[in-house]
């Protein structure tokens, strides 16, 4: 790269990248993307929830980081990948990985360790909403975003995670995975 903080010079690149996503399928989100033996995995939080303190529990576990705080997600047929994005937080890693999503993970510091389905559309709709990087936006990419987030919200997916700063729930994802 060229070490810029940003691609079209102001600090707003990841609204634009979230623009261009709603006419592909895509979205930008808040979250930390990480891989597991080729299985995505999906961090979802707002600033303070844990994101970058998990991420660094898992790979030291040796999962593999594939993006930093703001992650592009792509509904493909049947599939959710996850994909890097250079809009990134406090690590500046960049990577091309693309890796199917198999679980995305809400996030809640604990003093136990646990993982729990999150069945409620309403509540699913809402945690990945707040999360949602907004586009520049009209009518029609709003409608696009809403139809994909509509799409996802009967995925199995979805869980709630509590957990402390123990790194006992590293093995929980792991075995899930």
């Amino acid at each position: 790269t060229a070490n810029l903080g940003s691609v079209v010079m102001f600090g707003g690149d990841h609204y634009l990248m979230a623009n261009l996503l709603a006419d592909r399928n895509g979205m930008l989100v808040h979250a930390n993307g990480l891989t597991w033996n080729q299985k995505g995995v999906v961090l979802i939080g707002r600033s303070g929830a844990g994101k970058s303190t998990l991420s660094g529990m898992l790979t030291e576990s040796g999962f593999d980081l594939v993006a930093d705080d703001r992650i592009i997600l792509i509904q493909k047929k049947d599939r959710l990948i996850l994909a890097g994005s250079w809009c990134h937080g406090s690590v500046a890693r960049v990577t091309n990985t693309r890796v199917r999503v198999c679980d995305i993970y809400f996030l809640v510091q604990s003093p136990e360790n646990r993982i729990i389905a999150e069945n409620s559309i309403p509540i699913k709709l809402k945690l990945v909403a707040d999360c949602l990087v907004r586009p520049f936006a009209g009518k029609l990419q709003w409608e696009k975003v809403l139809k994909l987030l509509e799409s996802l919200m009967n995925e199995k997916i979805f869980y709630t995670l509590y957990f402390d700063l123990s790194k006992k729930i590293c093995p929980m994802i792991k075995e899930r995975l």
